[in-house]
């Protein structure tokens, strides 16, 4: 730096230099006529930060072909409370009542980790913080049924070694007070997972509804319909499994779930039919109805992600599950007279079922997959009326078997599924 200085006093001075990013410099000078500065070199500072903070907003959607994927950490997906609220923080699911619909495709079926959801208590075990990846695929392959129409794929996370356990509750109080425990455990050791679950749910409501209708033709007839229900229920069900990993996309594993329900409902129904003319009709109607239903299930999964580009799932299930219910019906016409029917009703059903897709992406070329479902269904119904004239019973055997083969090329997909179902239906 040079510069001349123009001082009228002279003196004794101290001059600073300073810039942004250099170190700052003093000097000594002593001002006795026109002085030019010396040439002064500055070094660069050198400037020791205790952290930097980087925020960074990661895109939560991906769209590719077959639909769209979610990530869940990191992403303001991880801050709902309930999966219901996750999923219709994605753009093509929206909640109707009590149910996630897919717009314009209606009920999902779920996947997770590649095995299909049979109960919905799966489902409500899962904590948020447990999910890696949400996808809902619009255009469904040979790893699905051909009838499911949208599917929503789960993926969680592997946790660390160790043993995990979480117990969680809620006391919900309205006319009635309902209850709900959940208990959720896992051990890991290297490769292994093992895991099980205990979800205990109990609750009573009140379903009331009232209908009014009139009908005009040559008589005029006004009806009333009020039906009145008291439901009670109360379920206890109970998943546990173990899993081997061979690798991140390779894992192998056998998976239980059962569920014990008993539930209770009595209605009372009264209809009337009232003319502008002539006889009026009024019917009392009285239900109590009571069920118990078991269920078992056994899956076992192998799933693969190859890195040249192959994909495999192959699945194995067995299902039992056993209904029982007892009911009681009384009805009164307008004469007064009351007639009176006890029943009872019993179910078994047993399924077998495997499915293996396999599939290859090639790149360029396209993707080409082949899948194959077989399903073996047989049961027998039984109901008995006391008092009644008659009883009946029913047994139903039902295979199914399904081979598919898909191909996608730029954009153009080709497939074909032949199908082959027997069906036995038969009276005992």
């Amino acid at each position: 730096m040079r510069g001349i200085w123009h001082i009228a006093c002279w003196g004794n001075y101290i001059i600073r230099y300073s810039y942004l990013g250099y170190e700052t410099l003093y000097r000594n000078i002593q001002v006795n006529a026109n002085l030019t500065l010396p040439v002064v070199k500055m070094e660069l500072a050198q400037t020791e930060l205790e952290g930097v903070e980087v925020t960074a907003y990661r895109k939560p959607f991906k769209l590719d072909r077959e639909g769209i994927t979610a990530d869940v950490p990191n992403t303001i997906l991880a801050k709902q409370t309930t999966l219901d609220d996750l999923l219709c923080k994605i753009p093509g699911i929206q909640k109707r009542g009590e149910d996630i619909e897919v717009i314009g495709r209606g009920l999902p079926t779920y996947y997770i980790n590649g095995r299909e959801v049979t109960d919905r208590t799966e489902l409500d075990n899962l904590a948020i913080d447990q999910i890696q990846s949400v996808r809902l695929v619009m255009n469904t392959g040979v790893r699905y049924h051909s009838e499911q129409r949208a599917v929503i794929e789960i993926k969680t996370k592997r946790l660390g070694e160790g043993l995990a356990f979480n117990v969680s509750g809620n006391l919900l109080q309205g006319n009635y007070l309902s209850q709900n425990y959940k208990m959720n455990g896992s051990y890991n050791y290297k490769n292994w997972d093992f895991f099980l679950s205990y979800n205990y749910d109990r609750g009573k409501k009140d379903s009331n509804l009232d209908v009014y209708q009139q009908t005009q033709s040559d008589t005029i007839w006004n009806l009333t319909d009020l039906t009145r229900k008291q439901i009670f229920n109360e379920s206890h069900a109970y998943t546990g499994g173990v899993s081997y990993h061979f690798s991140p996309e390779s894992e192998i594993g056998l998976k239980y779930e059962g569920k014990y329900n008993e539930g209770n409902t009595f209605s009372k129904d009264t209809l009337s039919m009232i003319p502008d003319k002539g006889t009026s009709t009024f019917i009392r109607n009285l239900s109590d109805v009571s069920d118990k239903s078991v269920s078992n299930h056994l899956n076992l999964y192998y799933t693969n992600d190859w890195k040249n580009g192959w994909k495999m799932n192959a699945f194995g299930d067995y299902l039992h599950k056993t209904d029982r219910s007892r009911g009681n019906i009384r009805e009164w016409e307008s004469d007064g007279m009351e007639t009176s029917m006890d029943y009872y009703r019993k179910a078994d059903w047993d399924l077998f079922a495997a499915k293996l897709s396999l599939s290859y992406e090639t790149g360029k070329a396209g993707t080409f997959s082949f899948g194959y479902d077989f399903s073996h269904t047989t049961g027998t119904d039984y109901i008995e009326y006391v008092r009644a004239l008659n009883n009946g019973s029913t047994s139903n055997t039902e295979m199914k078997i399904r081979s598919t083969c898909r191909t996608i090329t730029h954009g153009i997909i080709c497939h074909w599924e032949p199908d082959c179902v027997t069906n036995t239906y038969g009276a005992i």
